[in-house]
């Protein structure tokens, strides 16, 4: 039997629990079952080599190799061992050329490799830059972007020349006060975010919107931590430290990227508990799933994983 390892996860828990999805080296697509205290793998039928993988409030995207979306979305699961069952994935008209995703509650924001934003899926509060369902691909902005991240139900993205554009739900200020009429309500057209042109990665939340500059220091708006700080209405700094890689958020939980290596969770240290460097964690209201360098896979709480094919 050959021990699996994996290059990619996602996760997501709605109103069934966790779902975890994975990419195996050879970007096969694989989802994860709760079982009787532990998660088995399944290997998702008929599936392809995939590159982007990502998860949403009871569904799945991906991104194939040739750069088409394909979208499926869950139907159910048996109550004695809670397997998921999702209907089969199905193309996105309109969806070609795609090189990044991002999945907020019900809908999908996406960058072509043109730079290009692009959006599906449901736009009520206006987080796909329009009203509506999009029942296809849609455009969102012509510009030049590097990088996209859903929330709930807002959307921001960061362009090439450094600047930070938000749309969408604004009602905790997750996208801010934007300068000119309007100021924290509701955007259906892409805005600018504060005046900075020195922002290098952007992670939302459900209700907030975290940021990091090319200096190293974060930034966070919204209900980043509504008991210590309330709802921040502006960009404001979150602490003094300058030495952020990146971060990930979803719901109201943080995972923290350092420059020296250290991974922290709603701060627990991570990097301290798994072997080897961490590539990523995957976050969904009461779980997370946690891949090291090796490709080996963990959650926690701590479930076992039968990671053999």
């Amino acid at each position: 039997m050959k021990k699996l390892k994996f290059s990619q996860i996602a996760s997501e828990g709605g109103s069934t629990g966790m779902h975890l999805v994975m990419l195996d080296e050879h970007r096969h697509m694989w989802d994860a079952i709760y079982n009787f205290g532990r998660y088995r793998l399944r290997r998702v039928e008929g599936s392809n080599k995939w590159r982007q993988i990502g998860c949403g409030e009871n569904y799945s995207a991906a991104i194939r190799e040739d750069g088409t979306l394909w979208v499926r979305h869950f139907i159910g699961y048996t109550r004695r061992d809670k397997l998921t069952f999702f209907m089969d994935f199905m193309p996105i008209e309109n969806a070609s050329d795609c090189a990044q995703l991002a999945c907020g509650e019900a809908h999908i924001a996406v960058i072509k490799t043109d730079g290009t934003l692009w959006g599906y899926g449901e736009s009520g509060y206006g987080q796909l830059a329009g009203i509506g369902t999009k029942k296809k691909l849609v455009p969102m902005d012509k510009g030049q972007w590097i990088q996209v991240s859903c929330g709930k139900w807002h959307t921001v993205a960061l362009k090439a020349d450094g600047t930070l554009w938000g749309v969408g739900c604004n009602y905790h200020s997750q996208i801010g006060r934007i300068e000119g009429p309007g100021g924290l309500g509701d955007r259906t057209t892409l805005t600018q975010i504060e005046k900075d042109n020195d922002w290098v990665q952007v992670a939302c939340g459900s209700n907030h919107t975290l940021a990091i500059k090319s200096d190293g220091t974060m930034w966070g708006v919204g209900l980043v931590d509504p008991v210590r700080t309330g709802c921040l209405k502006t960009f404001t700094q979150l602490g003094a430290s300058r030495d952020w890689l990146r971060v990930a958020c979803r719901h109201s939980r943080i995972v923290e990227y350092r420059k020296d290596g250290t991974v922290k969770l709603d701060g627990r240290i991570l990097s301290d508990e798994i072997p080897g460097s961490i590539s990523q964690v995957a976050l969904c209201l009461t779980s997370a799933a946690v891949l090291n360098s090796q490709g080996d896979l963990y959650v926690y709480p701590m479930y076992k994983f039968d990671t053999h094919e």
